[in-house]
């Protein structure tokens, strides 16, 4: 699919996921790309034929992708060191997003954790690309980050970003969690994420 040139002042052709793949781009060439229809979520994309990368079409403008997760869902802290998306009885995993388009993205996500026994315990959470499952997230360990907690009903607010390159399908925050204590259970709320591109490509 090729579009005509852009004259100036006029606005940039709005691109659907499924045209995107098939465009001829041309250096400097914008379009808005539609990447959550039900959301009306656009990115305002330039391509840049200069880009030693292959992720040539960079990010201009437009929202990031949001997902949250409101409710309290508890993870049981025995088994320390394993990663988990909190699927369980009474619990909801995720939260999820679903990337449109390969490329190089910054994520940023966080949580509430909250320690309602009296132990000493360390939390971590992280997001992991790809369809759930068991083992380790495919992201870099650098998106791993612990808080220590200590007391009975310790709070806190954890908040992180890591920069990954993602292929097209859904991304999942994954907890994980060591306890001093086997058996412990911690509590886990407002679990959000955000995705923003950075550039990306066409397959």
């Amino acid at each position: 699919m090729t579009l005509a040139p852009r004259l100036r002042g006029t606005r940039p052709a709005i691109v659907t996921v499924a045209n995107f793949i098939t465009l001829t781009p041309f250096d400097t060439q914008e379009i808005f790309l539609e990447v959550d229809a039900s959301a009306s979520t656009y990115w305002h994309l330039r391509y840049r034929a200069a880009n030693t990368t292959t992720n040539k079409w960079e990010f201009v403008g437009g929202p990031p992708l949001y997902a949250v997760i409101e409710g309290v869902d508890t993870l049981n802290a025995g088994g320390a060191g394993v990663w988990s998306d909190l699927t369980g009885a009474g619990n909801t995993p995720g939260p999820d997003i679903q990337i449109p388009v390969p490329g190089f993205y910054l994520m940023r996500f966080g949580s509430l954790i909250s320690n309602p026994g009296s132990w000493t315990t360390r939390s971590s959470t992280q997001v992991a690309p790809g369809l759930p499952g068991a083992g380790d997230p495919a992201v870099a360990d650098s998106a791993q980050h612990g808080v220590w907690m200590t007391g009975l009903n310790a709070d806190i607010s954890v908040e992180r970003e890591q920069q990954a390159n993602i292929t097209v399908g859904r991304v999942r925050m994954m907890i994980r969690s060591g306890a001093d204590t086997g058996g412990a259970l911690i509590n886990f709320s407002r679990r959000w994420m955000e995705i923003t591109p950075y550039r990306v490509r066409q397959s």
